[in-house]
């Protein structure tokens, strides 16, 4: 296991929902870096802490968040119950910062692969008020030479099962009709130097929602879609 103190120098974000665009930069003190949405970005740039990883790139913890729990209260005004406090630790915690954080790396199988030979990594989360369970396939590709580094070349397909198709919130039932799910990318690992060289992902997912309360009901489609890249920058 090998534990590294890590930094957000900087967070960039640009998102999109129907016609209504948001950007926000750490590095630049606008109007947006007081909206409650971005709290969470403002009180971890900068503030280091640390992780520890295993062997195959499986973060395992992540601690010495408190510098950053402590900007984060003093933005929702300080004056917090201990129960509330406890609250925002739970939704942006370190299992919140792990998940991002492992996007950073890629978790390989303990065994020897060979060309063509594969591994498959299971992990839940949610999707709105369903519970799916995601199977990423992970494929070996080969192993080429380029600027004297030796880099391997893996391919990933994601599958995503729904564990639960129905569920209640706030009095209203929700049912997903249907699902269009699908996800890919190309990972490529520097050998030479034990670390991700580059990383390209990309999920879609669309899903067919009716949602039912008080003898109405009503459908409602839902859609997104993520594109990853990761790159060693030196």
């Amino acid at each position: 296991i090998i534990t590294y103190r890590t930094q957000f120098d900087s967070i960039t974000i640009a998102a999109k929902m129907d016609t209504q665009s948001i950007a926000y930069n750490s590095n630049i003190n606008d109007s947006t870096k007081l909206n409650p949405a971005f709290f969470q970005y403002n009180a971890v740039v900068k503030e280091p802490f640390y992780m520890r990883v295993s062997p195959q790139g499986e973060i395992s913890d992540v601690y010495g968040l408190e510098k950053i729990y402590e900007n984060l209260f003093k933005a929702l005004g300080d004056t917090l119950k201990e129960e509330e406090k406890n609250t925002i630790k739970e939704s942006f915690g370190k299992e919140s910062i792990k998940d991002i954080m492992q996007q950073e790396y890629q978790i390989c199988p303990k065994e020897e692969v060979v060309t063509d030979s594969s591994w498959i990594k299971s992990f839940t989360s949610g999707v709105l008020v369903f519970e799916v369970l995601n199977n990423a396939k992970y494929t070996f590709k080969g192993i080429e030479n380029k600027d004297g580094q030796t880099l391997a070349n893996v391919e990933a397909m994601l599958n995503v099962e729904f564990k639960n198709k129905e569920a209640k919130e706030r009095g209203m039932t929700l049912k997903l009709e249907n699902s269009e799910t699908s996800g890919s990318g190309r990972i490529t690992l520097n050998l030479s130097r034990g670390c991700v060289s580059r990383k390209e992902t990309s999920t879609s997912l669309r899903l067919h929602i009716r949602l039912s309360a008080g003898g109405q009901s009503a459908s409602s489609e839902q859609g997104v879609t993520t594109n990853l890249v990761v790159q060693l920058l030196n």
